[in-house]
């Protein structure tokens, strides 16, 4: 049995393959004050970006605006995700709705929630969208699986019973299908692999770690 004990960055990943001098080679002004999330349009030299306003921009690597996308609510967004198949999925923050943007651009609820507050949200590998939640009144935390707007995969507490999620705040799975959720809360990067099963989990140094990269290693 795997017990749910916080283990250090040191002790996962070798001293060689932390250490390495990243190279800039180029940047893109966003137009935000602050810049929230970005995502990568599959294919093609395009990213959607999130940030301190109510809207999506669409840009290229050359940092040309090509669409501007207002939220339905006219709200900010708490998450964005790109389909497999390319369509923008963001997480609503006044209407707790996933929505879904249509190549046409119109704009539609994938998935409503009541009683739960989506959080984060990506796409995954294998099957679907993995969007991370929390109650809005128990307080509990949760990562579900959805197909299309079918919930077919729920992941919550571990071997043991235990809460897995306090608060997550980002969501990736990595290129070994490993689903890898930061805890905003406790400063906490929780991993379980595809079938939800606990396998590890290690503090965040800093609160500038709250995020992940989408590789076979963790920030």
């Amino acid at each position: 049995m795997i017990a749910d004990i916080p283990i250090t960055i040191e002790s996962i990943i070798p001293a060689q393959d932390r250490t390495f001098n990243p190279e800039i080679i180029g940047t893109v002004s966003t137009g935000y004050n602050e810049t929230c999330r970005v995502k990568c349009i599959p294919n093609k030299n395009q990213f959607y970006v999130m940030g301190d306003k109510p809207i999506i921009k669409q840009m290229n690597t050359d940092e040309k605006l090509l669409d501007k996308i207002p939220t339905m609510s006219g709200t900010d967004l708490y998450d964005l995700a790109v389909t497999k198949e390319g369509y923008l999925v963001y997480i609503d923050k006044l209407s707790k709705y996933i929505n879904i943007i249509m190549k046409r651009g119109e704009i539609g609820c994938l998935i409503s929630l009541q009683e739960w507050t989506p959080l984060a949200l990506c796409s995954s590998s294998i099957e679907g969208l993995l969007v991370a939640m929390k109650s809005s009144n128990s307080g509990q935390s949760k990562v579900v699986r959805y197909v299309d707007s079918t919930a077919t995969q729920d992941i919550q507490n571990n071997s043991e019973g235990k809460a897995l999620y306090s608060n997550p705040f980002c969501i990736e799975e990595n290129k070994n299908f490993d689903i890898i959720v930061s805890d905003y809360d406790v400063g906490k990067v929780v991993i379980v692999d595809k079938n939800g099963k606990f396998r590890f989990s290690y503090m965040m140094e800093t609160s500038s770690q709250r995020g992940m990269q989408d590789l076979h290693h963790v920030l």
